[in-house]
């Protein structure tokens, strides 16, 4: 019988007022929980507040902290140098994108009817993003930022156009911001591409892996996976009315290589897959 109480960790905020691993951290609560008849208690750890995606993406590789799960994009690089669980964690919801605008930028952004129109605009996304490299992919001009609030400034004051947040980020980035000059949700524009997020830890950490896997399988199959993902975006994905804005749709050049890899998810129930708008 296993007693012994196994830590694990999971990213914390980036900045005072970062909910966006509030998600993270009730996910793997939640598969935990299934999972304490088979593998015993656990306690739940944070990384210290500031730690950027890139950093985290390394500290994942190295083991710094103890079972670190990271949520970061499917790629062949991710898949290569970390041990991936095999599941959609937010169901290709970040993939659907809205945009930050300034006060003054609304009727310029609505003549964007197409991909080409988006070409004129700049958009800032962050440093190490692989969102950053997907739009340049697809044409779209980039600037890159060092943290949020830098970048939100950057819009605010007409540095750039838009920044681009997951339609699951932007009700609440926009309720705790604290800038002097407010920044509003786009309401005309949908941007997406295929967005597949997985649990990322160190390549040799299998056990934690294995126990994360089981857990997450469980709670698809129980239905509170759903639910808690229902809980935390729903009442967004209404609120912004995606299925009635402008579809803009881009590719992914980091899933052409690994799409085989990827039917595995093919398994699960339909209502843990990825979410389909349009």
């Amino acid at each position: 019988m296993v007693t012994a109480e196994t830590v694990f960790t999971v990213r914390g905020p980036e900045y005072e007022g970062d909910q966006r691993m509030n998600y993270d951290y009730a996910l793997v609560k939640l598969a935990l929980e299934k999972t304490i008849s088979s593998y015993g208690s656990y306690r739940i750890e944070r990384t210290p507040v500031g730690l950027n995606y890139k950093r985290a993406y390394e500290f994942a590789k190295s083991g710094l902290y103890k079972n670190f799960f990271l949520r970061a994009m499917v790629s062949d690089q991710s898949l290569n140098e970390l041990r991936p669980v095999y599941f959609p964690i937010d169901r290709g919801i970040t993939g659907y994108r809205i945009a930050l605008i300034s006060s003054f930028s609304q009727s310029r952004i609505s003549k964007i009817e197409t991909l080409e129109d988006l070409k004129k605009f700049q958009v800032v996304q962050g440093i190490g993003w692989p969102d950053t490299n997907i739009l340049k992919s697809n044409g779209v001009k980039v600037v890159t930022g060092p943290g949020f609030e830098s970048m939100r400034e950057m819009v605010a004051h007409g540095r750039v156009d838009m920044f681009l947040r997951g339609a699951n980020e932007v009700e609440a980035e926009v309720k705790n911001q604290k800038l002097p000059v407010t920044l509003y949700v786009e309401s005309e524009i949908l941007i997406h591409y295929p967005f597949p997020r997985f649990f990322f830890t160190t390549k040799d950490n299998h056990k934690a892996a294995k126990r994360l896997s089981e857990g997450l399988k469980l709670a698809c199959e129980d239905g509170s996976f759903l639910k808690l993902w229902s809980d935390y975006f729903g009442k967004s994905i209404h609120k912004l009315n995606l299925s009635n804005r402008k579809y803009i749709k881009l590719e992914n050049p980091y899933l052409e290589k690994i799409s085989s890899k990827l039917n595995i998810l093919q398994s699960l129930p339909a209502e843990c897959k990825e979410i389909a708008i349009h």
